[in-house]
């Protein structure tokens, strides 16, 4: 799958629909402009306005964005044994900032236009565009029940059902952007993150907050649910956190050593998680001890 700036590039074959993405050079021809979106054939694509404000900028001041570039950029897939053909969605008038698979043929993105999409890759074409933020959406995630959760700078998360168009809760209660957001395994439960150091969880059935989890010194760039329904939550303090069913931290990873981490992700099995951040490595850590399993 290609993203480049505020389109997607979807490429399948007959044969093999979903073939697994390889990291590869971009091939498309196109430029990227740091800071300034992408140019290709069809002229300049045009730069956010909150273009380049780092997170420290973003924290000191939330009347700013924090994007690093109006491109968003994933590996070509490989070259297909049989021929392919290509289908590009250019929708979002704005920086793409977050992606999530509903399943093999559904995806759904989420961008700087303030805008949540949802496509049908077999077509391919646009099922349903969700509006309702008032400020860029910064993270989408999908669970089950066709659950839609989303995050953004309006400082709110909001619940939106695959199939429908109007959004379904207004989760309130973050005092600045929210940067992370999750579903739960079992689709009743969300979490969500940002600007405030807190992480919230929410009933996703009556929108009510269920609990506030603070400990965290910085922003909370990421968050993950594990199988049991614990969150593992991940912060610009260099710290990952394992939170208990009580809202009590079980287990504090990293000891403020391994830079700003910026995603994590869990094991399907939660045995582990994987964290990656400003330094560099991507760490994995081994969620009973928490203690680092290594480093890739």
């Amino acid at each position: 799958t290609n993203y480049t700036g505020a389109s997607v590039t979807v490429n399948r074959t007959a044969t093999n629909p979903m073939p697994r993405p390889a990291v590869e050079p971009d091939t498309t021809g196109r430029t990227v402009v740091p800071g300034g979106g992408a140019r290709d054939s069809l002229g300049p694509v045009p730069a956010d306005p909150d273009d380049g404000v780092t997170p420290a900028q973003a924290r000191a001041s939330p009347s700013k964005a924090a994007d690093a570039s109006a491109a968003l950029l994933v590996a070509p897939l490989p070259t297909p044994l049989v021929e392919s053909s290509s289908a590009q969605f250019a929708a979002h008038r704005q920086s793409v900032s977050a992606v999530a698979f509903a399943d093999p043929f559904t995806l759904v993105s989420a961008g700087n236009d303030q805008m949540v999409r949802v496509w049908d890759l077999g077509g391919p074409s646009e099922k349903t565009c969700f509006r309702g933020h008032s400020g860029a959406v910064t993270s989408v995630a999908v669970g089950p029940g066709d659950v839609v959760v989303s995050g953004s700078r309006d400082k709110t998360a909001r619940v939106w059902r695959l199939g429908g168009t109007a959004c379904e809760k207004v989760l309130m209660g973050h005092t600045g952007w929210v940067f992370a957001v999750a579903v739960s395994h079992d689709g009743l439960s969300a979490a969500s993150g940002g600007v405030d150091k807190t992480l919230r969880l929410w009933d996703i059935a009556t929108g009510s907050e269920q609990r506030v989890l603070s400990g965290h010194e910085d922003t909370v760039s990421s968050i993950a649910f594990l199988a049991d329904g614990r969150v593992i939550s991940a912060s610009y303090d260099q710290t990952l956190r394992l939170w208990g069913h009580d809202g009590t931290v079980e287990c504090s990873f990293g000891g403020g050593r391994i830079g700003s981490t910026l995603a994590i992700a869990v094991s399907p099995d939660s045995v582990c998680a994987v964290s990656a951040g400003a330094d560099g490595p991507l760490r994995v850590w081994d969620l009973e001890s928490g203690v680092s399993a290594g480093a890739l």
